[in-house]
């Protein structure tokens, strides 16, 4: 099963990794051109952008931007499109006792586990287990509509209730990574200023 699982991974890497960074190159070099234009209009000073923390942030955009495209690779672009639209409300009803049910199960947690991270270390206002579910119930909704519509993949609630736990582990992982951060740096401006004085 394990096996299973990286080679999955390895794959939508190794065929769509390339495309997801080329995606947010463009995408993100379009957005930086337009808050720079921003600041220039606030008559604010470019060195925000320059900063450490916004140069901190752009990378975090630029990994969204990746992941954003990732997902759509992963459920859409990955399939061809089905015959009939199928539809499945019945909660826990894929957690079947076959291999490739545990598969698809850990797939969808893992998914979204990047999503979590990625959130909660770019939002402030997101920080809390509420707004996580919220934001991992609406986005996962989204994916399944959309692939319900086009016909690439089922609607099924189980996906929901597993990418929104993803969403809810990634939250944790990113309260540690914030936390870690937040130390590192602390220490580095102790060490600073002990420099100083």
């Amino acid at each position: 099963m394990i096996y299973r699982i990286q080679s999955d991974i390895t794959y939508f890497i190794e065929n769509y990794l390339l495309q997801g960074i080329l995606f947010a190159t463009i995408f993100g070099v379009v957005i930086l051109l337009g808050h720079i234009k921003y600041l220039h209009k606030q008559k604010q000073s470019l060195k925000v952008l320059l900063s450490r923390r916004g140069l901190y942030k752009a990378g975090l955009w630029y990994f969204l931007l990746i992941y954003f495209y990732m997902i759509i690779a992963i459920t859409l672009l990955s399939r061809s499109e089905a015959r009939i639209a199928k539809v499945n409300l019945k909660l826990f009803s894929t957690f079947g006792k076959q291999i490739w049910h545990q598969i698809f199960i850990y797939e969808n947690i893992l998914m979204f586990v990047p999503y979590g991270i990625l959130v909660y270390l770019l939002f402030k206002k997101f920080r809390k287990v509420f707004w996580m579910l919220g934001i991992g119930f609406c986005s996962s909704l989204l994916i399944e509509v959309i692939q319900y519509i086009t016909k690439r993949g089922y609607f099924q609630v189980d996906d929901i209730f597993n990418n929104v736990l993803g969403m809810v582990i990634g939250y944790f992982w990113g309260g540690l990574l914030h936390l870690f951060g937040k130390t590192l740096f602390e220490v580095a401006q102790n060490k600073e200023k002990q420099k100083r004085y």
